[in-house]
């Protein structure tokens, strides 16, 4: 089964991180979400918010309990997440592609070269492939990090 190009297992992972952050950000808000995160809640009945179909027990923990809280109105926070998924989706397949085809070249090239990378021209080869594979870029010229509208205790 696939979902937009990404598998069962993968669709299941994203789903797992999403719900995770859901408890993350609902516990700084110190609320306790009644639904579990197990293997069970991706198989629960859905209910159609724009282009998303959501959990029912997520939709109601949300609804419910998290934006009540923050008080943010559900149509514009629905309308907002349905956005932000239909902009990054596409771009989180590519990446994960991309995961995919490096793990797969340094997994090839580990199983043909078991064993720890000595140092000297064993380990200036392996950088040399990770370079070629995109693993490793090079440092960009006249990197600057700014702190500007930062809270003052960062």
């Amino acid at each position: 089964m696939k979902f937009s190009g990404l598998s069962a297992s993968k669709f299941r992972i994203e789903c797992f991180v999403t719900l995770a952050c859901v408890h993350l950000f609902a516990s700084a808000l110190g609320l306790s979400p009644f639904f579990d995160l197990t293997p069970e809640v991706f198989m629960t009945a859905r209910t159609a918010i724009h282009n998303l179909q959501v959990a029912n027990p997520l939709l109601s923990f949300i609804n419910d309990q998290m934006l009540p809280a923050t008080g943010v109105d559900k149509d514009k926070f629905w309308k907002g997440f349905n956005d932000i998924v239909a902009d990054l989706a596409p771009k989180n397949i590519a990446l994960l592609a991309e995961r995919d085809r490096i793990q797969t070249a340094m997994d090839e090239w580990h199983t043909a070269n078991p064993g720890p990378v000595a140092e000297g021209k064993a380990m200036k080869a392996y950088r040399k492939f990770l370079s070629q594979i995109g693993y490793l870029v090079p440092e960009p010229r006249n990197a600057q990090a700014t702190t500007a509208n930062v809270d003052a205790e960062l």
